[in-house]
């Protein structure tokens, strides 16, 4: 079985340069013994007229990846992120390898919306307590109507990636409004009126995207720094869900807007910090998690079709509560590796390759659906 690892090409490029992720070494690892051949590849590569790709092969041997002339590949482990101006080829190369070669692929989306994920799972009751009130943000009027409902908010780009661009809001006393944002580690705030703040939020890179507006958790704290959870969520090699990782993110510091490690934040493991904050409530918020993730994946292929990998960010406030944040198609796996959890990296990749295999054998689309 050969599984191509599909990316823009700009990464493409980087990887022919001798950047070895380390994703694509732990892929190549756990192949080897399942009989599973890994490659590299961009839309740029293909050649449709004679089905083939100028790839990159990795030769174990010299440890590094060579160019290659390959056949298509049985499946695709889609990990691209394009830049606006090449959007539309990276979407149209997905279609005609799923639609007219059917190839298979991990995920059957691979991008959430915030707006569009909210939306969907509201419409689960077993989902509902774990969701945030939410709305569109259209205008300043419900940034009021927030305000007076909860003591902080959060405005984002609904379709907003690696923790950029996100306001968190707070009311004072004297009717000014406190508006932060965390940009490059960097902390900005600025108290304002009602329509500067507005102004500030919608002209700058906002400006025609999509915005939503969230209550916003009071963040249980570790070492007095918020705290999220990157949870992991992959089918193994029965086409069953299992949650593989519950890894705790921590802000750069007390006053942080974000805790994504690219803004600074940094990775541990759910037992350094959970026992340590909740002693009494570290069963039940491993409960809650374990069931709101699996619940998350089973709900969303029910709208999207089949879905093999999925992460999930999640919030625990101060009382020990779970919230969703946002589910990610792409997870990068960050928290994994940084875990240093040889066992942990093992299962994160081998329930890659082995989920394909249970793919290959012709497992149909309903039960990879219902189980």
């Amino acid at each position: 079985m050969k599984i191509g690892v599909y990316f823009n090409a700009n990464t493409f490029k980087r990887v022919r340069s001798g950047v070895i992720f380390n994703e694509l070494k732990y892929l190549v690892q756990e192949g080897i013994p399942e009989g599973v051949e890994i490659f590299v590849f961009s839309p740029k590569n293909i050649s449709w007229w004679n089905q083939k790709i100028r790839g990159l092969g990795y030769d174990v041997d010299e440890k590094k990846w060579k160019p290659e002339i390959l056949d298509f590949p049985d499946a695709v482990y889609d990990r691209a992120t394009f830049p606006e101006k090449e959007k539309e080829i990276g979407h149209e190369v997905r279609k005609r390898l799923k639609e007219e070669y059917n190839i298979i692929f991990l995920n059957s989306k691979h991008y959430f919306d915030k707006w569009e994920t909210h939306k969907s799972l509201s419409l689960y009751p077993e989902l509902r307590s774990f969701l945030l009130p939410t709305e569109i943000y259209s205008h300043p009027f419900i940034l009021e109507k927030f305000l007076n409902k909860y003591k902080t908010v959060y405005i984002k780009d609904s379709a907003g990636r690696l923790g950029r661009n996100i306001f968190k809001i707070q009311k004072e006393d004297s009717g000014l409004y406190i508006g932060f944002i965390q940009k490059e580690g960097e902390i900005y705030h600025n108290r304002l009126d009602l329509e500067s703040l507005n102004d500030r939020i919608t002209n700058n890179e906002l400006e025609g995207k999509t915005l939503i507006i969230q209550k916003g958790v009071e963040l249980a704290r570790f070492q007095d720094k918020p705290f999220d959870i990157r949870i992991l969520v992959q089918k193994n090699g029965s086409g069953k869900w299992e949650v593989v990782d519950k890894s705790i993110r921590v802000a750069v510091s007390k006053d942080s807007v974000v805790t994504n490690i690219s803004a600074g934040g940094e990775a541990k493991k759910f037992r350094e910090v959970v026992p340590v904050v909740f002693p009494r409530l570290e069963d039940d918020i491993e409960k809650q998690i374990n069931t709101m993730s699996i619940s998350i994946c089973k709900c969303l292929e029910k709208k999207y079709g089949p879905l093999g990998e999925l992460g999930i960010d999640a919030a625990l406030d101060d009382k020990g509560k779970v919230w969703l944040l946002e589910v990610n198609g792409k997870p990068a796996k960050s928290c994994v590796h940084y875990s240093n959890d040889l066992e942990l990296i093992h299962t994160a990749y081998s329930n890659i390759i082995k989920y394909f295999k249970y793919l290959a054998t012709g497992s149909t689309q309903k039960n990879m659906i219902d189980e």
